[in-house]
């Protein structure tokens, strides 16, 4: 590829990462005014029924619901650990060293 190609792509790769950022701020700003107009009350509400539903649950079930739940759990750290360094892996030209 010439240099003026590479500057192209890299302009048009610029103006795709500016136009995502806006459409997240946009989107994190809507759900903070979402939220803001949720009273505080309904909020703790909601929070404390989940809270005594997930504790039902657990008490009903037996240690075989928690044992569950805790393996998720560590699945899902050991997810967050390995998924960057296995994607990054497969990004073309990229050193799987790394």
């Amino acid at each position: 590829m010439s240099r003026s190609q590479l500057s192209a792509e890299i302009a048009a790769l610029d103006l795709e990462l500016t136009a995502r950022r806006t459409r997240l701020l946009v989107s994190g700003r809507e759900r903070v005014e979402r939220l803001r107009a949720v009273p505080p009350r309904t909020l703790l509400l909601g929070g404390a029924v989940a809270g005594l539903a997930s504790g039902l649950v657990v008490s009903r079930s037996g240690p075989r619901f928690q044992l569950f739940c805790m393996q998720g759990i560590r699945l899902w750290r050991m997810t967050g650990l390995f998924l960057p360094l296995l994607l990054r892996a497969e990004e073309p030209g990229a050193d799987p060293a790394l």
